[in-house]
């Protein structure tokens, strides 16, 4: 079963704690590497502090380092640090400050999980990168709709979903993303613009396909193809709806190449450049957000 956030905030940003002692504001777990195990550590520790916050490694990083939230911060470490709700850190009550305007933007509510049917009317699915927590919550807020819940890829997913709702009540377990909710309270006047991130946005030419495939951008075809860690060939004179079910029955598939005139297909794990073709169109598996 998906594990629920409700008890943890976090901003999703990498950093470890500068003011570590061992054992006495803080005990390290290895070979603890997901948000269930690393909380559960949390709520059933019984050392020489009461744990209040715990560091979960990312990135490759595993382990999972409990705290009783005195940690000063240091940036840049492969750890996202979580913080028990409605606790104040003894004797810092700067930390929970730092977080209250991340928790007041969006918590997050459950991890593994997926919408599922996608419904593209009301939600939106990018698929070019791995997004950090911030990024996919920038996506959220300059949609030109309402958004209120997002999620994120992790363990290396690429992608970012967003959605006006929908997809509340149609959650998939089982799925290589976590789940987010904006807080209602935010208001949402302009839209939030980061100087070092630009909102991802779906090309003007992009059409909605069949209910199995989405256009992603015409004549654009992949630019790094032979140094791919995954890719597959699949020769000449397919349909595009061949070349969709190709890619949908591979796990390691997010983004194809489909050529109209020749039928030529070639399945990616979404890592291409995009390079300019006369000959491709770019496509992705509908329902890619599950995986």
């Amino acid at each position: 079963m998906p594990s629920v956030f409700s008890d943890y905030v976090t901003d999703g940003t990498l950093k470890g704690c500068g003011s570590w002692a061992d054992k006495v504001n803080g005990e390290m777990f290895k070979g603890i590497s997901d948000f269930a195990g690393c909380s559960d550590k949390c709520d059933t520790f019984a050392g020489a502090f009461t744990c209040r916050a715990f560091f979960l490694g990312v990135n490759g990083n595993t382990g999972c380092a409990v705290t009783d939230g005195s940690c000063t911060f240091k940036d840049g470490r492969n750890y996202h640090y979580y913080e028990k709700t409605g606790t104040d850190a003894p004797g810092s009550p700067t930390v929970s400050a730092t977080l209250a305007p991340v928790s007041t933007l969006y918590t997050m509510d459950q991890i593994g999980v997926g919408c599922s049917p996608f419904d593209w009317s009301r939600a939106e699915f990018d698929s070019s990168k791995v997004f950090t927590v911030e990024e996919c919550y920038l996506m959220c807020k300059n949609w030109k709709k309402t958004c209120v819940e997002f999620f994120v890829g992790m363990k290396g997913q690429n992608g970012c979903a967003i959605s006006d709702g929908y997809c509340a009540a149609n959650l998939a377990s089982g799925r290589s993303f976590n789940y987010y909710k904006v807080s209602a309270s935010v208001p949402t006047p302009a839209p939030i613009l980061s100087p070092t991130t630009t909102p991802a946005v779906m090309s003007p030419t992009t059409t909605p396909g069949s209910e199995d495939w989405y256009l992603i951008k015409e004549e654009s075809g992949c630019q790094g193809w032979g140094a791919l860690a995954w890719k597959l060939w699949k020769g000449v004179s397919n349909s595009l709806q061949k070349c969709t079910d190709y890619c949908e029955a591979e796990g390691d598939c997010t983004v194809f190449y489909h050529s109209e005139a020749s039928g030529k297909c070639a399945l990616t794990n979404g890592q291409c450049k995009d390079q300019h073709s006369t000959e491709y169109h770019m496509y992705e598996v509908r329902n890619v957000v599950e995986v």
